[in-house]
């Protein structure tokens, strides 16, 4: 991220991807401040496919849930470091285990699965 900064050449490697990738910014767009890694929820982008006995095929994503969600007011969140969910992680790892729940959002029958974005 560092080539990325305020002061790197234009365009970025980051302004580059996301031009690449008109979809980027609709991942931010229910975006909220996070407290840490360890209590949010983590939604996957790519769908997979689950495909039973009969060879039935059943496309999902997988949100991973906090056991316990944090959700600090943004002037809260203003007040810590930068790096603070990167430099959270390790020290809350060391103290206690940290659980997430792992589901399964089945996609229906009419949504399409080729993009990212598309099945909601």
């Amino acid at each position: 991220m560092t080539a990325n900064g305020p002061d790197a050449p234009k365009p970025t490697a980051l302004d580059t991807f996301v031009a690449a990738h008109p979809n980027v910014p609709k991942v931010f767009e229910t975006s909220s401040t996070r407290d840490g890694f360890a209590n949010e929820q983590h939604n996957g982008i790519d769908a997979f496919v689950f495909v039973d006995k009969s060879g039935r095929k059943q496309a999902f994503r997988y949100p991973m849930g906090a056991e316990h969600a944090v959700h600090p007011s943004a002037e809260a969140s203003a007040k810590k470091p930068a790096d603070v969910l990167i430099d959270e992680l390790p020290a809350r790892v060391a103290k206690t285990p940290v659980r997430f729940h792992l589901k399964a959002q089945m996609a229906a029958a009419s949504e399409r699965n080729r993009r990212p974005v598309s099945l909601r």
